[in-house]
Protein backbone atom coordinates (compact mmCIF):
# COMPACT_ATOMS: atom_id res chain seq x y z
CA UNK A 1 0.00 0.00 0.00
CA UNK A 2 1.54 3.61 -0.98
CA UNK A 3 1.94 6.14 1.41
CA UNK A 4 -0.87 8.68 1.74
CA UNK A 5 0.49 12.27 2.11
CA UNK A 6 -2.34 14.99 2.66
CA UNK A 7 -2.05 18.51 1.05
CA UNK A 8 -0.59 21.76 2.99
CA UNK A 9 -2.89 23.99 4.26
CA UNK A 10 -4.85 25.55 3.81
CA UNK A 11 -6.85 23.79 1.05
CA UNK A 12 -5.48 24.39 -2.34
CA UNK A 13 -9.35 25.00 -3.29
CA UNK A 14 -11.86 27.87 -2.47
CA UNK A 15 -14.33 25.98 -0.46
CA UNK A 16 -17.77 27.75 -1.16
CA UNK A 17 -19.23 28.66 2.17
CA UNK A 18 -23.10 28.81 0.59
CA UNK A 19 -22.49 24.91 -0.25
CA UNK A 20 -22.17 24.08 3.78
CA UNK A 21 -24.04 27.12 5.69
CA UNK A 22 -27.28 25.08 5.83
CA UNK A 23 -25.47 23.02 8.38
CA UNK A 24 -23.26 25.64 9.90
CA UNK A 25 -26.00 27.97 10.97
CA UNK A 26 -27.13 24.96 12.62
CA UNK A 27 -24.11 23.77 14.37
CA UNK A 28 -23.12 27.09 15.63
CA UNK A 29 -26.91 27.72 17.00
CA UNK A 30 -26.85 24.14 18.94
CA UNK A 31 -23.36 24.92 19.98
CA UNK A 32 -24.48 28.32 21.25
CA UNK A 33 -27.62 27.18 23.02
CA UNK A 34 -25.37 24.43 24.91
CA UNK A 35 -23.06 26.90 25.72
CA UNK A 36 -25.30 29.12 26.94
CA UNK A 37 -27.09 26.30 28.94
CA UNK A 38 -24.14 25.83 31.06
CA UNK A 39 -23.47 29.24 31.87
CA UNK A 40 -27.05 29.19 33.57
CA UNK A 41 -26.72 25.69 35.40
CA UNK A 42 -26.52 25.79 38.99
CA UNK A 43 -24.89 22.39 39.83
CA UNK A 44 -21.33 22.57 41.41
CA UNK A 45 -19.62 22.86 38.12
CA UNK A 46 -16.46 20.80 39.42
CA UNK A 47 -19.02 17.45 39.77
CA UNK A 48 -20.41 18.72 36.05
CA UNK A 49 -17.08 18.51 34.72
CA UNK A 50 -16.27 15.41 36.67
CA UNK A 51 -19.36 13.45 35.41
CA UNK A 52 -19.16 14.96 31.61
CA UNK A 53 -15.15 14.07 31.72
CA UNK A 54 -15.91 10.76 32.57
CA UNK A 55 -18.70 10.00 30.11
CA UNK A 56 -16.49 11.40 27.18
CA UNK A 57 -13.30 9.13 27.93
CA UNK A 58 -15.25 6.20 28.15
CA UNK A 59 -17.13 6.92 25.01
CA UNK A 60 -13.71 8.14 23.04
CA UNK A 61 -12.03 4.73 24.31
CA UNK A 62 -14.98 2.72 23.10
CA UNK A 63 -14.48 3.94 19.73
CA UNK A 64 -11.02 2.10 20.14
CA UNK A 65 -12.83 -1.29 21.21
CA UNK A 66 -15.95 -1.58 22.99
CA UNK A 67 -14.31 -1.85 26.19
CA UNK A 68 -16.92 -0.96 28.94
CA UNK A 69 -20.11 0.92 30.24
CA UNK A 70 -19.50 4.34 32.35
CA UNK A 71 -21.43 1.69 34.96
CA UNK A 72 -18.28 -0.48 34.47
CA UNK A 73 -15.62 2.08 34.46
CA UNK A 74 -16.79 3.42 38.05
CA UNK A 75 -16.79 -0.12 38.98
CA UNK A 76 -13.00 -0.44 38.38
CA UNK A 77 -12.99 2.70 40.05
CA UNK A 78 -13.96 1.25 43.06
CA UNK A 79 -11.38 -1.27 42.79
CA UNK A 80 -8.25 1.65 42.11
CA UNK A 81 -6.28 -0.97 40.50
CA UNK A 82 -3.95 1.89 38.54
CA UNK A 83 -2.61 -1.33 36.67
CA UNK A 84 -5.88 -2.16 35.04
CA UNK A 85 -5.43 -1.30 31.64
CA UNK A 86 -9.07 0.45 30.66
CA UNK A 87 -9.02 2.08 34.12
CA UNK A 88 -5.67 3.51 33.25
CA UNK A 89 -7.02 4.79 29.44
CA UNK A 90 -10.16 6.18 30.99
CA UNK A 91 -8.24 8.25 33.89
CA UNK A 92 -5.30 9.72 31.56
CA UNK A 93 -8.09 11.10 28.93
CA UNK A 94 -9.98 12.54 32.21
CA UNK A 95 -7.03 13.83 33.51
CA UNK A 96 -5.98 15.17 30.21
CA UNK A 97 -9.16 16.82 29.90
CA UNK A 98 -8.43 18.47 33.29
CA UNK A 99 -5.50 19.83 33.11
CA UNK A 100 -6.06 21.22 29.47
CA UNK A 101 -7.87 24.53 31.02
CA UNK A 102 -5.02 25.98 33.09
CA UNK A 103 -2.06 24.25 31.40
CA UNK A 104 -2.50 24.07 28.12
CA UNK A 105 -4.44 27.60 28.02
CA UNK A 106 -1.13 29.09 28.93
CA UNK A 107 1.09 27.41 25.98
CA UNK A 108 1.74 28.24 22.91
CA UNK A 109 0.41 26.37 19.77
CA UNK A 110 3.66 23.91 18.94
CA UNK A 111 5.39 20.86 18.90
CA UNK A 112 5.66 20.67 22.21
CA UNK A 113 2.34 21.09 23.12
CA UNK A 114 1.08 18.49 21.04
CA UNK A 115 3.49 15.93 22.58
CA UNK A 116 2.86 16.41 25.79
CA UNK A 117 -1.03 16.10 25.55
CA UNK A 118 -0.03 12.56 23.70
CA UNK A 119 2.57 11.63 26.83
CA UNK A 120 -0.18 12.59 29.21
CA UNK A 121 -2.65 10.42 27.19
CA UNK A 122 -0.17 7.28 27.12
CA UNK A 123 2.00 7.77 30.17
CA UNK A 124 1.99 4.16 32.30
CA UNK A 125 1.18 2.44 28.86
CA UNK A 126 3.15 -1.17 28.67
CA UNK A 127 3.08 -1.02 24.94
CA UNK A 128 6.37 -0.54 23.53
CA UNK A 129 5.82 2.79 21.44
CA UNK A 130 6.98 6.47 21.53
CA UNK A 131 4.72 8.08 23.93
CA UNK A 132 5.63 11.72 23.58
CA UNK A 133 7.76 12.18 20.56
CA UNK A 134 6.42 11.72 16.71
CA UNK A 135 6.47 8.32 15.34
CA UNK A 136 9.73 7.59 13.63
CA UNK A 137 8.69 4.37 11.20
CA UNK A 138 5.79 4.17 8.58
CA UNK A 139 2.54 2.72 9.92
CA UNK A 140 -1.25 1.46 8.38
CA UNK A 141 -4.56 2.45 9.27
CA UNK A 142 -7.16 -0.14 9.66
CA UNK A 143 -10.18 0.26 10.49
CA UNK A 144 -11.04 -3.07 12.19
CA UNK A 145 -14.20 -2.25 13.30
CA UNK A 146 -16.13 -1.39 9.79
CA UNK A 147 -14.41 -2.60 6.64
CA UNK A 148 -10.43 -4.13 7.49
CA UNK A 149 -9.89 -4.50 4.16
CA UNK A 150 -10.10 -0.93 4.19
CA UNK A 151 -7.35 1.33 5.30
CA UNK A 152 -4.77 3.95 4.61
CA UNK A 153 -0.80 4.10 4.73
CA UNK A 154 -0.14 7.80 6.84
CA UNK A 155 2.85 9.76 5.17
CA UNK A 156 6.38 8.37 5.87
CA UNK A 157 7.69 9.42 9.29
CA UNK A 158 10.40 12.29 7.33
CA UNK A 159 7.50 14.21 6.58
CA UNK A 160 5.81 14.70 9.34
CA UNK A 161 7.66 17.39 11.08
CA UNK A 162 6.54 19.07 8.24
CA UNK A 163 3.13 18.19 8.25
CA UNK A 164 2.62 19.34 11.74
CA UNK A 165 4.49 22.16 11.41
CA UNK A 166 2.16 23.23 8.50
CA UNK A 167 -0.96 22.47 10.58
CA UNK A 168 0.14 24.37 13.50
CA UNK A 169 0.39 27.43 11.45
CA UNK A 170 -3.12 27.00 9.74
CA UNK A 171 -4.22 26.61 13.69
CA UNK A 172 -3.11 29.77 14.78
CA UNK A 173 -3.23 31.65 11.30
CA UNK A 174 -6.34 33.76 10.74
CA UNK A 175 -8.62 32.76 7.71
CA UNK A 176 -12.11 33.32 6.16
CA UNK A 177 -13.70 29.94 7.34
CA UNK A 178 -15.32 29.73 10.23
CA UNK A 179 -14.11 28.44 13.36
CA UNK A 180 -16.05 25.16 13.40
CA UNK A 181 -15.30 24.65 9.45
CA UNK A 182 -12.10 25.05 10.60
CA UNK A 183 -12.18 22.89 12.64
CA UNK A 184 -13.21 20.10 10.31
CA UNK A 185 -10.29 20.61 8.22
CA UNK A 186 -7.93 20.30 11.12
CA UNK A 187 -9.59 17.14 12.22
CA UNK A 188 -9.13 15.57 9.03
CA UNK A 189 -5.76 16.90 8.32
CA UNK A 190 -4.76 15.57 11.80
CA UNK A 191 -6.41 12.53 11.04
CA UNK A 192 -4.51 12.32 7.56
CA UNK A 193 -0.91 12.61 9.38
CA UNK A 194 -1.13 10.53 11.96
CA UNK A 195 2.12 11.43 13.53
CA UNK A 196 2.37 9.24 16.22
CA UNK A 197 2.98 5.52 17.04
CA UNK A 198 -0.41 5.04 18.69
CA UNK A 199 -3.02 7.11 20.59
CA UNK A 200 -4.01 9.13 16.99
CA UNK A 201 -7.49 8.83 17.17
CA UNK A 202 -7.66 9.98 20.83
CA UNK A 203 -5.60 12.90 20.02
CA UNK A 204 -7.94 13.89 17.32
CA UNK A 205 -10.95 13.73 19.37
CA UNK A 206 -9.14 15.41 22.37
CA UNK A 207 -7.79 18.14 20.55
CA UNK A 208 -10.99 19.45 19.59
CA UNK A 209 -12.32 20.19 22.92
CA UNK A 210 -8.96 22.06 23.80
CA UNK A 211 -9.11 23.87 20.15
CA UNK A 212 -12.50 25.37 20.67
CA UNK A 213 -11.91 26.04 24.41
CA UNK A 214 -8.55 27.55 23.85
CA UNK A 215 -9.56 29.70 20.35
CA UNK A 216 -12.60 31.03 22.25
CA UNK A 217 -15.37 29.04 21.12
CA UNK A 218 -16.41 27.49 24.68
CA UNK A 219 -15.81 28.89 28.52
CA UNK A 220 -14.31 24.81 29.35
CA UNK A 221 -13.25 22.15 27.29
CA UNK A 222 -16.63 20.60 27.28
CA UNK A 223 -17.73 20.41 23.61
CA UNK A 224 -16.95 16.46 22.29
CA UNK A 225 -17.34 14.88 19.49
CA UNK A 226 -16.77 11.14 20.28
CA UNK A 227 -20.68 10.19 21.00
CA UNK A 228 -21.44 11.51 18.00
CA UNK A 229 -18.60 9.33 15.80
CA UNK A 230 -19.81 6.36 17.70
CA UNK A 231 -23.25 6.26 16.62
CA UNK A 232 -21.84 5.70 12.79
CA UNK A 233 -18.35 5.21 13.06
CA UNK A 234 -18.23 3.29 9.51
CA UNK A 235 -20.02 6.79 8.42
CA UNK A 236 -17.59 8.72 9.47
CA UNK A 237 -14.33 6.78 8.49
CA UNK A 238 -16.02 7.00 5.03
CA UNK A 239 -16.69 10.65 4.91
CA UNK A 240 -12.83 11.08 5.69
CA UNK A 241 -11.96 8.45 3.14
CA UNK A 242 -13.83 10.81 0.46
CA UNK A 243 -11.77 13.39 0.55
CA UNK A 244 -8.77 11.18 0.40
CA UNK A 245 -9.91 9.58 -2.77
CA UNK A 246 -11.77 12.47 -4.43
CA UNK A 247 -10.23 15.81 -2.98
CA UNK A 248 -13.64 17.01 -2.20
CA UNK A 249 -14.14 19.02 1.10
CA UNK A 250 -17.59 20.11 1.12
CA UNK A 251 -18.98 16.63 1.89
CA UNK A 252 -16.65 16.12 4.86
CA UNK A 253 -17.26 19.72 6.31
CA UNK A 254 -21.20 19.17 6.18
CA UNK A 255 -21.26 15.31 7.81
CA UNK A 256 -18.70 17.03 10.65
CA UNK A 257 -20.80 20.10 11.49
CA UNK A 258 -23.62 18.09 11.49
CA UNK A 259 -22.05 16.30 13.69
CA UNK A 260 -20.98 18.88 15.63
CA UNK A 261 -24.75 19.81 15.90
CA UNK A 262 -25.81 16.43 16.71
CA UNK A 263 -23.47 15.88 19.58
CA UNK A 264 -24.39 19.51 21.27
CA UNK A 265 -27.56 18.79 21.60
CA UNK A 266 -27.03 15.49 22.88
CA UNK A 267 -24.75 17.62 25.58
CA UNK A 268 -27.22 19.90 26.45
CA UNK A 269 -29.60 17.71 26.63
CA UNK A 270 -27.66 15.43 29.13
CA UNK A 271 -26.44 17.96 31.44
CA UNK A 272 -29.91 19.71 31.82
CA UNK A 273 -31.01 15.89 32.93
CA UNK A 274 -27.83 15.63 35.76
CA UNK A 275 -28.59 19.30 36.86
CA UNK A 276 -32.18 18.22 37.29
CA UNK A 277 -31.58 15.18 38.99
CA UNK A 278 -29.01 16.98 41.18
CA UNK A 279 -31.16 19.05 42.98
CA UNK A 280 -34.43 16.98 43.04
CA UNK A 281 -32.52 14.31 45.00
CA UNK A 282 -30.48 17.16 46.82
CA UNK A 283 -33.97 18.26 48.10
CA UNK A 284 -34.73 14.53 49.02
CA UNK A 285 -32.24 13.60 50.97
CA UNK A 286 -32.30 17.28 52.91
CA UNK A 287 -35.81 16.00 53.61
CA UNK A 288 -34.62 12.71 55.01
CA UNK A 289 -32.09 13.98 57.20
CA UNK A 290 -31.07 17.81 57.64
CA UNK A 291 -27.51 18.18 58.84
CA UNK A 292 -24.28 19.67 58.30
CA UNK A 293 -23.16 16.30 56.46
CA UNK A 294 -25.81 15.11 54.14
CA UNK A 295 -24.58 17.90 51.58
CA UNK A 296 -21.05 16.93 51.66
CA UNK A 297 -22.11 13.22 51.53
CA UNK A 298 -24.19 13.37 48.33
CA UNK A 299 -22.05 15.88 46.65
CA UNK A 300 -19.30 12.63 46.52
CA UNK A 301 -22.15 10.42 45.74
CA UNK A 302 -23.04 12.26 42.95
CA UNK A 303 -19.33 12.24 41.97
CA UNK A 304 -18.75 8.91 42.15
CA UNK A 305 -22.03 7.22 41.94
CA UNK A 306 -20.33 3.58 42.35
CA UNK A 307 -18.76 3.88 46.02
CA UNK A 308 -17.93 2.25 49.18
CA UNK A 309 -18.51 3.56 52.23
CA UNK A 310 -14.68 4.12 52.90
CA UNK A 311 -14.08 6.15 48.96
CA UNK A 312 -16.72 8.36 50.63
CA UNK A 313 -15.11 9.00 53.72
CA UNK A 314 -11.68 9.87 52.38
CA UNK A 315 -13.23 12.13 50.01
CA UNK A 316 -15.69 14.08 52.68
CA UNK A 317 -13.29 13.56 55.66
CA UNK A 318 -15.80 12.29 57.48
CA UNK A 319 -15.37 9.15 60.13
CA UNK A 320 -16.73 5.65 58.48
CA UNK A 321 -19.71 5.46 61.04
CA UNK A 322 -20.26 8.82 60.01
CA UNK A 323 -20.79 8.10 56.71
CA UNK A 324 -22.30 4.44 56.95
CA UNK A 325 -25.08 5.59 59.08
CA UNK A 326 -26.65 8.57 56.42
CA UNK A 327 -25.93 5.60 53.65
CA UNK A 328 -28.01 3.27 56.00
CA UNK A 329 -30.65 5.74 55.64
CA UNK A 330 -29.97 6.47 51.80
CA UNK A 331 -30.72 2.76 50.89
CA UNK A 332 -34.06 2.49 53.81
CA UNK A 333 -35.48 5.47 51.33
CA UNK A 334 -34.29 3.88 47.96
CA UNK A 335 -31.72 6.91 47.04
CA UNK A 336 -28.89 4.04 47.20
CA UNK A 337 -28.39 0.23 46.70
CA UNK A 338 -25.75 -2.07 47.29
CA UNK A 339 -24.25 -5.32 45.81
CA UNK A 340 -22.06 -7.34 47.94
CA UNK A 341 -18.14 -8.17 46.39
CA UNK A 342 -14.92 -9.54 47.24
CA UNK A 343 -14.32 -5.85 47.84
CA UNK A 344 -17.04 -5.71 50.92
CA UNK A 345 -20.17 -3.90 50.16
CA UNK A 346 -20.10 -1.84 46.78
CA UNK A 347 -23.10 1.30 46.42
CA UNK A 348 -24.66 2.43 43.22
CA UNK A 349 -26.54 5.67 42.83
CA UNK A 350 -29.11 4.08 40.58
CA UNK A 351 -30.98 7.42 39.17
CA UNK A 352 -27.39 8.33 37.84
CA UNK A 353 -26.52 5.49 36.64
CA UNK A 354 -29.22 5.07 34.60
CA UNK A 355 -28.61 8.82 33.08
CA UNK A 356 -25.29 8.15 32.49
CA UNK A 357 -26.23 5.28 30.72
CA UNK A 358 -28.75 6.94 28.71
CA UNK A 359 -28.23 8.97 25.30
CA UNK A 360 -30.29 11.36 23.72
CA UNK A 361 -30.23 10.61 20.04
CA UNK A 362 -31.27 13.37 18.13
CA UNK A 363 -31.26 12.67 14.19
CA UNK A 364 -27.98 11.40 13.38
CA UNK A 365 -25.36 12.59 11.29
CA UNK A 366 -26.50 11.43 7.50
CA UNK A 367 -24.19 10.83 4.89
CA UNK A 368 -23.65 13.50 2.43
CA UNK A 369 -24.10 12.65 -0.99
CA UNK A 370 -20.59 12.90 -2.65
CA UNK A 371 -19.90 15.90 -5.33
CA UNK A 372 -17.78 15.60 -8.71
CA UNK A 373 -14.23 15.68 -7.33
CA UNK A 374 -12.31 18.89 -8.23
CA UNK A 375 -10.00 18.77 -10.60
CA UNK A 376 -6.79 19.68 -8.71
CA UNK A 377 -3.43 19.49 -10.42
Amino acid sequence: MKNFTPQLLPPNIKINAEDYIDELVEAYGAVKEYKTVLKYLRMDRDILLHILYSREAVDSMNLVENKATVKEYFELSVEKNRNHEYLKEIQNYMDTLAKSKDLFSSLDFNERLFNRIHYYLTEGYEEPFRKGSYRTESNQVINKACDPTEGFMPPSAEKIDDLMKNFIEYLEANEDYHLLVKMAILHYQFESIHPYDDGNGRMSRILFPIFVNKLGLMDNPNLFISEAIGRNRCLYYENLEQIRKNKNWVPWIKYFLKMIETQAKMLMEFVLELERLYFQDYEKVENIMFNKYIGSIYKSIYKNPVFTINQIAQETGFNYQTVRKHLVTLEDDKIVSYNESSKGRVYYYDNLIEILSTRQLPEEPKAVESLEPYDIP
